[in-house]
């Protein structure tokens, strides 16, 4: 079956990860340099949720985990822009889990 993707901006890995009766549903946009726009990196993230919604059906129990992994630490401004920007995902909004490149998972997310 086709995934229909299209050109869209997007997120660079969408996990979904079932555990008993929830499902996480885990954006991850990875960022190996500098980052020099949060919206954009946001946009990102917001692409793949986007794509999600198209993905599972509408009564599907979920967790939402965003994830932007960066390889050098943003500038403190850009930074303060990424840890106040949500996402959205069927009514919910979440901030985006901020994690360094070769870092472990977050303990929330290695847990399920």
């Amino acid at each position: 079956e086709e995934l229909k993707l299209g050109n869209k901006k997007r997120c660079d890995f969408l996990l979904f990860i079932k555990n008993k009766q929830r499902l996480f549903v885990v954006p991850i946009e990875l960022k190996s340099g500098a980052i020099h726009d949060a919206r954009d990196a946001v946009d990102q993230i917001q692409g793949g949720l986007n794509q999600a919604n198209h993905w599972l059906n509408t009564n599907v129990n979920f967790h939402l985990f965003p994830i932007l992994a960066y390889g050098k630490a943003p500038h403190r401004i850009i930074l303060t822009k990424l840890r106040n920007h949500k996402v959205k995902f069927r009514g919910k909004e979440m901030k985006i889990k901020l994690v360094q490149c070769g870092s472990e998972l977050p303990k929330e997310l290695s847990q399920v």
